[in-house]
């Protein structure tokens, strides 16, 4: 792991309060349908964005997360899962950002996230399918 600071390092604001940053993110770029729904591995959030439901997951750390040296794995994975809330709002507002601007489509900058009919993202289409992802992707670099 890098020594390098991480974004929102050390982070205080509660997960609720990310959640509720990102819902009016999402609701202020015209997003509907927010959620979240959470499972022993972490959350997930979706939404639907001019027709287009995306889906996508905030893993929860685990003490195999943890560094070691780590004085107190406990509330580093209190910290962690806060950090991993914050960088979801930076990552969505982002995205947003750059589709509003003209910069990106909305299919361009969301694609891995689009649910498809059948409830799967397409990343999950790609991550079942190794001959598709292989065939679309090419082999993976060392």
């Amino acid at each position: 792991m890098s020594s390098r600071p991480r974004y929102a390092e050390g982070t205080t604001t509660a997960i609720e309060t990310s959640q509720m940053e990102i819902h009016r993110l999402l609701r202020r770029y015209g997003a509907t349908e927010y959620s979240v729904g959470w499972s022993t591995d972490g959350a997930g959030l979706s939404f639907v964005y001019k027709g287009r439901r995306c889906s996508f997951t905030v893993p929860k750390p685990t003490a195999k997360d943890v560094p070691r040296g780590s004085p107190n794995g406990a509330r580093w994975l209190e910290m962690e899962e806060r950090r991993r809330w914050r960088c979801m709002l930076l990552a969505l507002k982002a995205k947003l950002e750059w589709v509003t601007d003209g910069l990106a489509t909305f299919d361009a900058e969301f694609l891995a996230h689009i649910v498809t009919p059948d409830g799967r993202t397409v990343m999950q289409h790609l991550d079942g399918s190794p001959d598709a992802k292989a065939k679309l992707l090419g082999p993976v670099s060392p």
